[in-house]
């Protein structure tokens, strides 16, 4: 069912909530209609293989389509589908609470309020606790349950679904570093840039002030009150020097 693109907003709200009603209420005709799938998933590990007894920590990295967005997991309106993850493991593995990243707010033309969603590619990390007795290779599915929106419309709430093996055995070397960093660990681009760099530009900077005809003269004029204060009293060069220095820091603030 696609929702009917430039009804009023109370019905486009009623049709949203149609479409995911019948979906719950009707499985077998929700699975007669096309999926329109706006959004993939892929499953990483971050670890080559584990230990057993050990946990792993799984990502589920979705992609949602240019031009699209998805309800994010806590949604700005109780009618509205959040976005989650499920996981599947063998009995006796332990699957922990999915954490979700932090949304972004959009407005669509539906609406004036702004929705809760995630775009582009967003990432949500779960750990899974290995029983003691495991070995081999196990497979872990997730399904991830999703409404995607543009900007006119809202869809029924549809699935993407990927797996990984996971190797129990040695603890294996990490993967996928930058997937599994804390946001907080993840420079953002560009910003990578060493103290000296900086320092030097400063610096140059710096140089490039002093030089301006509205500086230098100021400069040279400072020179000489300095070589006149040559044959003052210490008192007297260093209350100078403060005053300066008063003045330069009370012109900063």
């Amino acid at each position: 069912m696609r929702l009917v693109t430039f009804a009023p907003r109370a019905t486009v709200w009623v049709a949203v909530g149609l479409a995911a009603a019948l979906g719950a209420a009707d499985p077998i005709g929700a699975q007669r209609r096309p999926r329109i799938e706006k959004a993939r998933v892929e499953l990483l590990a971050d670890r080559e293989s584990y230990a057993a007894g050990s946990a792993a920590r799984v990502a589920a990295r979705f992609e949602v389509d240019e031009g699209w967005h998805i309800q994010s997991h806590t949604p700005s309106f109780d009618y509205l589908i959040p976005t989650e993850l499920e996981l599947s493991a063998p009995e006796g593995w332990q699957v922990g609470e999915p954490s979700y990243p932090s949304h972004v707010f959009w407005t669509a033309e539906f609406e004036d309020e702004p929705l809760a969603v995630y775009e582009g590619t967003e990432t949500i990390i779960a750990d899974i606790d290995i029983p003691p007795g495991a070995s081999g290779t196990t497979t872990v599915k997730a399904r991830l349950r999703y409404q995607a929106c543009d900007d006119l419309q809202c869809l029924p709430p549809t699935n993407a679904t990927a797996s990984i093996e996971i190797e129990v055995g040695d603890e294996g070397a990490t993967t996928h570093a930058v997937v599994f960093a804390p946001a907080s660990s993840v420079p953002a681009p560009g910003a990578e840039r060493s103290l000296v760099t900086v320092l030097a530009l400063g610096l140059l900077g710096g140089l490039i002030l002093n030089v301006m005809p509205c500086v230098l003269p100021v400069l040279s004029l400072k020179l000489l009150a300095l070589l006149q204060q040559a044959g003052q009293s210490r008192r007297a060069v260093v209350a100078g020097s403060l005053a300066t220095a008063a003045g330069i820091v009370a012109s900063f603030w």
